[in-house]
């Protein structure tokens, strides 16, 4: 659970508050106090994610709330990981600003283009 505002930058450079990315069986989600965390259901392969480095132990393992409508459970792991690029435009999110000058508290992933 997030204490303050989580921003991430996209590959757009704008800032996402609260942003999730997800597809069919697995999500990447951000927190204040947390390495990102990429979350894989039961049944589903490992994606290979180019923007993110994955741990290669599952910190965790049991059941997560499943994307989109967040209501169902379903047996997952967990892996943390790091960003090594911008993230693509989130799936979900709660708020975006075009830049870190307009974020008055939070935490902030940001990466530099290569």
């Amino acid at each position: 659970m997030s204490l303050v505002a989580t921003y991430v930058q996209a590959t757009d450079g704008k800032f996402y508050k609260g942003a999730v990315i997800f597809e069919e069986g697995w999500f990447v989600c951000f927190d204040d106090d947390d390495p990102p965390e990429l979350v894989v259901f039961e049944g589903h392969k490992i994606p290979n994610l180019d923007w993110f480095e994955r741990k290669n132990t599952p910190h965790s393992g049991g059941h997560r709330c499943v994307p989109p409508d967040w209501k169902k459970m379903r047996k997952a792991k967990s892996y943390w990981g790091t960003l090594i690029k911008r993230i693509p435009i989130p799936t979900e999110y709660d708020g975006v600003v075009d830049s870190k000058n307009q974020i008055f508290e939070g935490v902030i992933y940001e990466k530099e283009l290569k």
